[in-house]
């Protein structure tokens, strides 16, 4: 039986990362919670095929969400797959454009995330 894939969220205000450790205590989700661009890449390159989706905030200070989500997207998991990345963002309607048509995301999270949003990506993705 295949082992239902992580969430990496990549985010760095804490209140949103405490928003889904509570999620992820409460549904039960696997989520693997990284506070920086950088530490998000070295825990999805230490084992890129535990992931169904990363969950990126587009804000970053060490490097923004979009330019970590290029490097990324150069890890391939298993036979060559790009991960899904979903922007999170507290941007309107406006930006996601740029964000799903510029930078190769495949959808967008606005801040507040739900646990029933957290649960469509479970089923979609894990």
């Amino acid at each position: 039986m295949e082992q239902k894939k992580k969430i990496l969220l990549v985010e760095d205000d804490g209140f949103t990362r405490f928003m889904m450790q509570e999620i992820r205590d409460t549904l039960g989700v696997d989520i693997d919670i990284a506070d920086s661009a950088d530490d998000g890449l070295v825990r999805y390159e230490s084992n890129p095929t535990s992931y169904g989706v990363v969950l990126m905030d587009v804000t970053l200070p060490d490097e923004a969400g979009i330019v970590a989500s290029r490097s990324l997207h150069d890890v391939t998991g298993e036979g060559g797959h790009k991960i899904p990345i979903i922007a999170v963002t507290t941007e309107d309607d406006t930006h996601e454009d740029l964000l799903i048509n510029g930078h190769g995301m495949s959808g967008v999270l606005r801040k507040p995330i739900t646990p029933g949003e957290v649960m469509d990506l479970v089923d979609r993705y894990c």
